[in-house]
């Protein structure tokens, strides 16, 4: 993942990629719900996921391969950030980084 070409648009490209595979698996799926409910399997409204079947990274239904994206989008920055700032500031930020998740893992969520 981190080679020495990375760029945002090779970033989006992946992206584009991801949304393709994701595009075509939401319509199978979606096919799948139209037969089931045609047999009368399944009772809920599939129109109204139609919307968020044709714009999954948008509308945020599949939350993991959002985030992916966005990973992706960020990743020639962070890349660029890590690659310039030296071995003394990197070590820092890991410290910090492990000291507030560490912190947030004490924390107790409903």
């Amino acid at each position: 993942m981190l080679d020495r070409n990375l760029s945002l648009k090779g970033s989006l490209r992946r992206v584009r990629l991801l949304e393709c595979e994701l595009l075509f698996w939401s319509f199978v799926l979606m096919g799948i719900l139209l037969v089931a409910r045609h047999e009368g399997i399944y009772n809920k409204g599939v129109l109204r996921l139609l919307p968020k079947a044709v714009f999954l990274l948008l509308t945020g239904m599949w939350w993991c391969p959002t985030i992916y994206a966005l990973f992706l989008i960020f990743l020639p920055f962070a890349a660029h950030y890590l690659q310039n700032i030296g071995r003394r500031n990197h070590r820092i930020s890991v410290i910090c980084i492990l000291l507030i998740w560490g912190l947030l893992a004490l924390i107790p969520f409903p």
